[in-house]
C-alpha cells in the first residue's frame, strides 16, 4: 500500500522527502529558551495529575496553553518516555538538556508535516485545482518562517495552521458545522485565535443560521433564520469547549479557582503592549515615534521608566511622551478594523469571501493587538499562501507579504552560527515564490513595492552591521531591533490595505453573481 501510494503521488513523495532532508540539517542549530519550555510541559504533564498543571511553578516556564494544547502535550510525553532517559522528564527549576530529547523534539515538530500535507489536500479538494495543489505544497512545506520559528527556533505552529486549513477547507466545502468544530479545536490549542472569532460568528451565524428557500448559497432576502441550525452549531462550540476545560477540571477541588488559573495563565496582562522584539506592527511605528519625540524633546533615553520599550525585557512598559496604551484600547482598535470585512461578509457570506476576510482579520489582530509576539505573523502567511493560487493579484500580494514577513523574523535567530542558515532560507522562498507566480498569470511587483523591497533589503543590511559601527553600535544596542521592526511594520501596513482591496473586490464580484443569479431565477 506504501508503495502504491508513492508511486501515484510521486512528485509529492520527493517534496516531502527533500523538505525531511532540509529540516534534519537543521538540527544541530542554536538550541532556544523554547526547547525547555516545551521540556518543562512535557514534564508537568507527565508527573502531576490535569487539576495541577495549570498551578505547577516550579520553573519559570509555566503552562500557558489552553487544555487541549496541555493534552497535545501529554501524549508526546507517553511517547516519549517509552525512548529518553527518565531525566528529561523529569520537573526542574533548572534546564535539561540531551541530544535524544534534542532529537526527539525536532522530529516531533516535523511529524507535525503529515498533518500539514493533509490539511493542504483537504482544503484543495474543495476548489483548488491539482496543479495549484502543488503549488501549496511547495509554498508551505518550504516557507521559511515556519522552517526559522518551528525548525531552527522551535515551536509547533505548523500543526496549528494546518488545523486552521482544515477549518477553512470545510468552509471552502460549505460544511458549516465541521468547520466550526475545527475552529474551536484550534481555540483550545491556541487561544490567539481568538482574533477572529468575530469572523466566524458572523459568517456562520449568516450562512448556517439563515436558510434560503432554493438550494443556491445566496443568501436573499427571503433567507429565514433557522434555530434548529443555530442550535447545532451553538451546540458544537459549547460541548468542545466544555470539554476542554472539563478534563481539566473534573477532579480538581475548587473547579472555580483551577478555571481562574487558566485564564490568568493565558491572558498575562501584566507583559506589557509590546514584546522585546517589537512585532512589525502600528504598535511599533507608535513606540518609534515616541522615541523621536523624546529625542528631539531632550529627554534623555537613560530616563525611561520600568521596563524601556527597547531594552529587551517584558513588562510593563511605559512610553515617555506619548500616552499609554491599555489592552482593552488594543481590542477595540482591531475590532474597529475588522470592522468593514464583517460587514462585508454579513452581506454575502461566502466562503470565496471568507478565506480573504480570514487573513485581513488575522493581519488586523497583529497589528493591533496587546503583546503580539513577531511570530504571530505566520498566522497571516498562510492564509494568504491558500489565497495566492486563486489569481495573480492574489499571488502578488503573498509574495510581498512573505518577503517582508520573513525578514521580519531574522532577529529571531540572533546567533552567529544561524547568519548564513536564515538568509538563505529567505532567499530560497523568494525564489520558490518568482517561480510559483507564473502560474497564476501575471503575478509581477509593480515598481513602488520593488523600491520598498529593496529599501527594506538595505535597512537590513545596515541593521545587521550597525553593532560593528564604533561607538554607535555599543551605545545604541537597541537600534537594528527598531530599525528592522519599523520598516516592516510599513510594509504590514501596505499589505492590510492592499489586502483589505482584495477583500472589496472580492465581495464585489460575489454581490454581482448573487444578482445576476437572482435575476435569472425570476425569469419565467
Amino acid at each position: 500500500m506504501i508503495w502504491h501510494f508513492i508511486d501515484r503521488n510521486y512528485e509529492l513523495t520527493l517534496l516531502f522527502a527533500s523538505s525531511f532532508a532540509l529540516k534534519a540539517l537543521l538540527f544541530p542549530s542554536y538550541v532556544s529558551t523554547d526547547f525547555e519550555v516545551h521540556r518543562n510541559w512535557l514534564s508537568i504533564v507527565y508527573n502531576l495529575p490535569p487539576s495541577e498543571w495549570y498551578h505547577e511553578r516550579t520553573s519559570e516556564w509555566t503552562m500557558d496553553y489552553p487544555p487541549f494544547f496541555a493534552w497535545f502535550e501529554y501524549c508526546l510525553a507517553q511517547i516519549a518516555a517509552l525512548f529518553l532517559e527518565c531525566d528529561a522528564l523529569r520537573i526542574s527549576s533548572t534546564p535539561i538538556q540531551s541530544n535524544s530529547l534534542l532529537h526527539f523534539q525536532r522530529f516531533s515538530v516535523i511529524s507535525c508535516d503529515f498533518v500539514l500535507i493533509y490539511s493542504i489536500h483537504g482544503f484543495s479538494t474543495a476548489s483548488v485545482q491539482a496543479f495549484r495543489t502543488k503549488i501549496l505544497d511547495c509554498l508551505l512545506l518550504l516557507d521559511a518562517g515556519l522552517l526559522m520559528v518551528d525548525h531552527v527556533h522551535f515551536q509547533y505552529n505548523t500543526l496549528l495552521l494546518a488545523l486552521i486549513i482544515l477549518s477553512l477547507g470545510q468552509i471552502r466545502a460549505e460544511q458549516d458545522l465541521r468547520a466550526a468544530l475545527l475552529y474551536t479545536i484550534v481555540i483550545m490549542m491556541k487561544h490567539t485565535f481568538l482574533y477572529v472569532a468575530p469572523l466566524y460568528l458572523v459568517y456562520l451565524f449568516r450562512h448556517y443560521c439563515f436558510e434560503s428557500p432554493s438550494s443556491h448559497t445566496v443568501k436573499s432576502s427571503r433567507s429565514h433564520f433557522s434555530f434548529r441550525n443555530f442550535s447545532k452549531l451553538g451546540a458544537v462550540a459549547i460541548l468542545v469547549v466544555a470539554v476542554g476545560f472539563s478534563s481539566i477540571l473534573y477532579a480538581h477541588p475548587s473547579p472555580l479557582k483551577g478555571f481562574e488559573a487558566i485564564v490568568v495563565r493565558l491572558f498575562p496582562m501584566q507583559r506589557g503592549l509590546c514584546h522585546a522584539y517589537w512585532a512589525p506592527n502600528v504598535w511599533a511605528l507608535y513606540a518609534f515615534l515616541d522615541k523621536l519625540l523624546s529625542l528631539f524633546g531632550r529627554e534623555k533615553i537613560s530616563h525611561f521608566e520600568a521596563a524601556s520599550m527597547t531594552g529587551g525585557l517584558v513588562g510593563h512598559a511605559k512610553f515617555n511622551i506619548l500616552p499609554n496604551i491599555s489592552a482593552g484600547f488594543c481590542g477595540l482598535c482591531t475590532i474597529l478594523a475588522m470592522t468593514p470585512a464583517l460587514i462585508k461578509t454579513w452581506r454575502h457570506a461566502q466562503p470565496r469571501i471568507f478565506l480573504s476576510a480570514f487573513a485581513y482579520c488575522m493581519l488586523c489582530a497583529f497589528l493591533f493587538g496587546y503583546h503580539v509576539h513577531e511570530k504571530a505573523i505566520l498566522q497571516v502567511i498562510v492564509p494568504l499562501a491558500l489565497m495566492s493560487v486563486d489569481g495573480a493579484e492574489e499571488m502578488r500580494l503573498y509574495r510581498i507579504a512573505s518577503i517582508v514577513a520573513n525578514i521580519s523574523l531574522l532577529p529571531l535567530l540572533f546567533t552567529p552560527a544561524e547568519n548564513v542558515t536564515k538568509v538563505l532560507l529567505t532567499l530560497f522562498h523568494a525564489l520558490v515564490c518568482f517561480y510559483a507566480s507564473y502560474t497564476v498569470g501575471d503575478a509581477k511587483l509593480r515598481w513602488w513595492e520593488k523600491l520598498y523591497l529593496s529599501a527594506l533589503v538595505t535597512v537590513t543590511v545596515v541593521a545587521a552591521c550597525f553593532p560593528f559601527v564604533p561607538k554607535l553600535g555599543t551605545r545604541y544596542p537597541f537600534a537594528p531591533l527598531m530599525l528592522m521592526s519599523v520598516s516592516c511594520a510599513v510594509g504590514s501596513l501596505y499589505v492590510c490595505a492592499s489586502l483589505y482591496r482584495l477583500v472589496d473586490l472580492r465581495f464585489e464580484k460575489g454581490k454581482c453573481s448573487s444578482k445576476c443569479y437572482l435575476k435569472n431565477s425570476q425569469k419565467p
